[in-house]
């Protein structure tokens, strides 16, 4: 196994000639290979359209990279890595069908169509366009369909500072394709360390800290009224408790949550949710 650094000393830095040389030599023989380069790298044409890891690299980024070049290079253990040469030999097989065989050979005629298709489509699509094709992204909230432990990571993610709407933007956060290898493989402690970092990342620097405490659960919900409750009751039991509303407002959506009262719009109960 290979990893090839198109990266030079700075993201605006042209790939070192002697890696893509030896690229060229990886790709001629057909042999696995993971490519890394810079974020926001500008990638030469004849490989943007390949699967790239592309991190800054900080000291902070040093788990993240080390995750992401494990899991590349599990994937190409497996076979799934680029071979441009088999592409080559698919064309020359065509190429070599269409001339040989006689006039009026249905597979003449298929080669031939299989030709003609293969210069459209090369004429239609930009290089950078089919890579734009190739970035397809998922969002986390697909990633985690179907996956037993994603209740448990929105209490986790409410624990370390997130709130409902932070909860619902990062389920519809997009995960851009050269990561979905890495994240579809993940557990349940990967995806809590990710949700952790996103709930402290989404709060701006010296945002109140909203994390759930079971204490104050059980002050808030002792200090609630029987529902429907009237407009304004989070203010008015922050005013009781002396907290912040935004701390009110996140332990009241807990309680919810856990079943302890049923959600509520302009004085309307819902009881099952809808």
């Amino acid at each position: 196994m290979v990893i090839v650094d198109l990266g030079g000393a700075e993201p605006e830095d042209d790939p070192n000639p002697n890696v893509m040389y030896e690229l060229g030599i990886r790709h001629a023989l057909g042999l696995p290979l993971v490519m890394v380069a810079w974020k926001g790298q500008r990638l030469p044409f004849d490989v943007g359209n390949q699967r790239v890891i592309m991190e800054d690299r900080d000291l902070v980024d040093l788990d993240l990279n080390r995750r992401k070049i494990v899991a590349f290079i599990r994937a190409a253990e497996q076979g799934k890595y680029y071979r441009p040469m088999a592409a080559v030999s698919r064309l020359a097989t065509i190429q070599a069908a269409s001339e040989s065989l006689a006039e009026d050979s249905l597979l003449r005629a298929l080669a031939l169509e299989v030709r003609e298709l293969r210069s459209a489509l090369s004429t239609a699509v930009h290089p950078r366009q089919f890579r734009t094709l190739q970035d397809k992204k998922r969002a986390v909230k697909r990633l985690l369909s179907g996956k037993v432990f994603r209740k448990e990571l929105y209490p986790y993610f409410i624990a370390n500072g997130g709130t409902p709407q932070m909860w619902a933007r990062l389920l519809k956060m997009q995960v851009p394709l050269e990561e979905l290898d890495l994240l579809e493989n993940w557990g349940l402690e990967e995806w809590k360390a990710y949700v952790a970092s996103s709930a402290k990342e989404s709060c701006p620097a010296g945002a109140i800290d909203t994390r759930i405490q079971d204490d104050l659960l059980i002050k808030i919900k002792s200090a609630l009224p029987a529902q429907p409750w009237p407009d304004g009751i989070h203010k008015q039991i922050a005013g009781q408790l002396n907290i912040p509303t935004q701390v009110v407002s996140a332990h009241i959506s807990e309680l919810i949550r856990r079943g302890d009262f049923v959600r509520q719009v302009d004085g309307v109960l819902f009881p099952d949710g809808a």
